[in-house]
């Protein structure tokens, strides 16, 4: 059974790789939910914490680029499967390190690592779809990794009560070197065998990078909206959303007769994203792939997070806070998913994986520099200030959607 243009059926292959992307996730996101707490373990200051949970997004910037040409030149199963290679050793890395400079190598490998898997996965996604469906698949593989996400980051927290900071490492690394026995036996090859033949010219590629050449302008318009997106739902509302509560309310959270500590009230509120996200993006993706587009539907998110963010910037109480950060997720589960079939939609199919490394490095810009700017302007001016700059973002990339859909309505790309 084979899905567009003779590839083979999207369960064949988004089901292996969901599973491969979620073992890869496990180390990452035993870091993130403990590292914190375990500087002692690792001979690092509480200072260097945020150097070592943003450092490999900033690998990952320069890197996707090359990563995408890498899908494009050798197929993607092949560049997957290193990157979980590589996860595996920045994993192990990881694991062992004592010290600030080894330990920030290991996440800068785990950065080029998720660099080979993104891309390449990104890359199969649209292989395996057309206009017609790419959104609603998009929207699925959305949820499939919202739960991987979700799924890991609840495990690893128990994982390093139970056992210990370095031996739920190590086992995070067992998992992900799961995850390539089952890519090497399960996950089957999507690029077309057209692209065999431009696989010789890897090199020469090199000196003219092809998403730079005869870039589609839709490309540009949708990775500037995924920038802003991540800058805002991903960069600023996830780094804040516990300051926010601290500063609004000190260290307890009124509910009603109750209340709660800030730090429950912050993880419950964040772990209500990939929720929602999940319940969001499959019918937001269904939606776009009707016959008005896609654009309308993206229109529909930035509108959404506008008014979101204008919620958050504009009232202290608690009710209002939840109702923003709720519809912040609710508008991002509508924005990713038809955002990358948008991209995908118009990205020239030899060169796939090298314009959707462009898209990816928008993206990884955008939630490498929020934390940076929320937390600096946090220090000068009021917190809602912040969100403010991010309602005007997105009235600012709704404006450039409105364009978008003026000039390019409806199901106008490469394979429709």
């Amino acid at each position: 059974m084979t899905g567009s243009h003779g590839a083979p059926s999207p369960l064949r292959v988004l089901l292996p790789l969901g599973v491969c992307l979620t073992f890869s996730l496990m180390g990452d996101q035993t870091m993130y939910s403990s590292l914190a707490a375990h500087t002692d373990v690792v001979g690092i200051s509480i200072a260097a914490v945020g150097v070592m949970l943003g450092v490999n997004r900033l690998a990952r910037i320069p890197a996707n680029p090359f990563g995408g040409l890498l899908a494009d030149r050798f197929g993607r199963r092949w560049p997957f499967i290193a990157g979980l290679l590589l996860g595996v050793l920045s994993t192990a890395i990881s694991a062992v390190a004592h010290g600030f400079w080894p330990l920030l190598g290991g996440r800068i490998l785990w950065g080029l690592a998720w660099t080979l898997i993104n891309m390449s996965a990104l890359s199969m996604l649209l292989d395996l779809t057309i206009q017609a469906n790419r959104g609603r698949i998009a929207g699925f593989f959305n949820a499939a990794y919202l739960i991987g996400l979700s799924s890991t980051a609840f495990a690893s927290g128990f994982l390093v009560d139970a056992l210990g900071f370095r031996p739920a490492l190590w086992l995070g690394a067992g998992v992900t070197a799961a995850g390539v026995l089952i890519a090497l036996v399960a996950l089957p090859e999507t690029a077309q065998a057209g692209a065999a033949g431009r696989r010789r010219t890897f090199l020469p590629a090199l000196s003219a990078l092809p998403f730079l050449r005869q870039l589609d302008p839709r490309i540009l318009a949708v990775t500037v909206m995924y920038m802003i997106t991540n800058f805002a739902g991903n960069g600023v509302v996830m780094s804040t959303v516990g300051l926010l509560l601290r500063t609004r309310f000190g260290e307890s959270v009124p509910l009603g007769n109750s209340s709660s500590g800030v730090v429950s009230a912050a993880g419950t509120l964040l772990g209500l994203g990939p929720f929602l996200g999940m319940l969001a993006g499959p019918l937001a993706g269904r939606l776009s792939d009707a016959r008005r587009g896609r654009w309308p539907v993206i229109a529909g998110g930035f509108v959404l997070g506008a008014a979101a963010f204008g919620l958050l910037a504009a009232d202290g109480r608690f009710a209002l806070i939840v109702a923003g950060i709720v519809l912040v997720s609710v508008a991002d589960g509508i924005l990713l998913p038809t955002m990358v079939a948008q991209a995908g939609d118009v990205a020239r199919a030899g060169q796939r994986g090298s314009q959707m490394g462009l898209y990816a490095t928008g993206g990884d810009i955008g939630s490498a520099a929020g934390p940076f700017a929320a937390y600096a302007l946090a220090r000068l001016v009021d917190l809602h200030w912040a969100y403010a700059i991010c309602g005007g973002l997105y009235v600012l990339a709704l404006g450039l959607t409105l364009v978008m859909n003026r000039r390019h309505g409806g199901r106008s790309g490469q394979d429709g």
